[in-house]
């Protein structure tokens, strides 16, 4: 599921932007639309804000007309919103990433969830009005834990951000009823369609189930993991057991190392830089890949002169996004995750282009033997030396990486799994002559232990979205 937030304070100011500063519905020529949206109106907007307090207060008037869905700021902010998406959409399709389901904030509000469960939580004693004091006026939930009050619904009436998560987290493990009707999207370049929900669309029958997940996860940064903590006790109080059901991956924040940083041309102090879209201080994915490829393309020159540029563009893409996914993909989410250009692309150590490295050098080798290994139990028994026992075990230990990564939420064990088998690969390999080896018996059974690594390594990668090409 991906979430659109198209109802929330960026949004906002992006339609500032471009009715009240006077900034052009058009990005200049060679810019993405949602990159335009994003590096050039909202950080300019929130520059002015700092300046100009009245037009802060248009961001309030904005709000309030996208929440209500109606009138003509509405309908322009809803044009604006599906244009910046599908521009984001293609980043993602870019890197291996589909969606099942486009869920979107004002169907969540236009389908009253939060006005059904907000009632519901006043009979359950789980909101509570305050009378006096610094909230006097506000819907508060208390922490059971640590007695402190979070507000739910401001005195204006206004909902606060987790009070538009609680109806969502309710609708994904089925407490409340579901309200909405589906469409397609898009379709998505692996040809899987794209669904949307819709608030008095036609709904169309075969659709895959939506909603009423036995388990939801939802991944959101750990900066709010204290408000997710409040919806998974408003979900256990309005149905025992429900907290069980729902459960929040948080990741850190991902920085910029001081070196890469400086390769794009951003100013930072101390050894990485903490992004912050407000003031300008990121640098977005699109950017990343287009360095990456950059550097891709150089390198697969060098190595394959003779081959023509269609097929140096191919690989150099497959480089660009594994080096992207894997440098994300194998780092510790409870960590900060700091992203270094130069050490994403080394073909030597933990990266992704060592991974496919590993992976062309198999697909070469079952290449240059000209056959289809096979391997019998006489053959396998002739597996003997340390370097192959170990190749064998670790392509057996492939379930557990998998079985562990489920259990603990967290796809780096198979990352770290599938460069651990490339370095015991490669040692093999050098080690030990495969297509020359002494007898014809071992060749084949050495073939086939190549082969396995191959198909193993191949089915890893997959699973933490990276392509891998046969030859690079």
């Amino acid at each position: 599921l991906d979430y659109i937030d198209d109802s929330g304070a960026q949004v906002a100011d992006v339609i500032v932007g471009l009715r009240f500063l006077g900034m052009k519905d058009e990005p200049p020529p060679g810019m993405k639309f949602d990159t335009y949206c994003g590096d050039n109106v909202y950080v300019k907007v929130n520059q002015e804000y700092e300046k100009n307090q009245a037009l802060k207060e248009k961001q309030s008037l904005v709000l309030r007309e996208i929440e209500s869905g109606v009138g003509e700021i509405a309908e322009y902010s809803g044009k604006i919103v599906d244009r910046i998406l599908r521009a984001q959409l293609e980043t993602c399709w870019r890197l291996g990433a589909t969606y099942d389901l486009l869920n979107w904030e004002s169907h969540f509000l236009k389908s009253k969830l939060w006005e059904l469960l907000f009632e519901e939580m006043k009979k359950r004693g789980l909101a509570i009005l305050r009378q006096e004091g610094e909230n006097k006026g506000c819907w508060v939930i208390i922490d059971p834990e640590t007695k402190e009050e979070k507000v739910l619904v401001r005195s204006d009436g206004t909902a606060v951000y987790v009070a538009k998560d609680i109806p969502y987290a309710a609708w994904k493990i089925g407490l409340v009823r579901d309200p909405f009707s589906y469409d397609v999207y898009a379709t998505q370049p692996n040809g899987s369609p794209l669904w949307t929900s819709a608030v008095n669309g036609a709904d169309r029958k075969k659709h895959p189930r939506f909603g009423s997940a036995d388990k939801a996860i939802s991944v959101i940064d750990s900066r709010q993991s204290y408000l997710q903590k409040i919806v998974r006790r408003v979900l256990e109080g309005l149905k025992e057991g429900s907290s069980d059901r729902y459960h929040h991956r948080s990741y850190e924040v991902v920085a910029l190392s001081k070196r890469t940083a400086a390769s794009l041309g951003v100013e930072m102090k101390g050894e990485f830089v903490p992004m912050q879209g407000r003031k300008g201080i990121y640098v977005n994915a699109d950017t990343i890949l287009e360095a990456l490829k950059k550097k891709a393309i150089e390198e697969t020159k060098k190595r394959n002169p003779d081959d023509p540029i269609d097929w140096v563009e191919r690989v150099a893409e497959a480089v660009a996004v594994a080096a992207l996914r894997f440098e994300l993909v194998k780092q510790d989410p409870d960590k900060v995750i700091v992203f270094d250009l130069e050490d994403s692309l080394r073909l030597e150590g933990e990266t992704g282009p060592y991974l496919l490295y590993s992976y062309a050098r198999a697909r070469r080798i079952i290449e240059k033997s000209g056959e289809r290994p096979s391997v019998d139990s006489k053959g396998a028994s002739m597996l003997s030396h340390p370097m192959e026992k170990e190749l064998v075990k670790k392509i057996a230990m492939f379930d557990i990486s998998l079985l562990t990564a489920g259990e603990y939420l967290s796809p780096k064990e198979v990352a770290r799994y599938a460069y651990k088998l490339s370095v015991l690969f490669n040692e093999f390999y050098e080690a030990l002559p495969v297509i020359k080896a002494e007898d014809q018996q071992l060749r084949g059974a050495r073939l086939a232990l190549v082969e396995a690594f191959s198909r193993t390594l191949n089915q890893a990668l997959l699973l933490i979205g990276i392509s891998a090409p046969d030859r690079i």
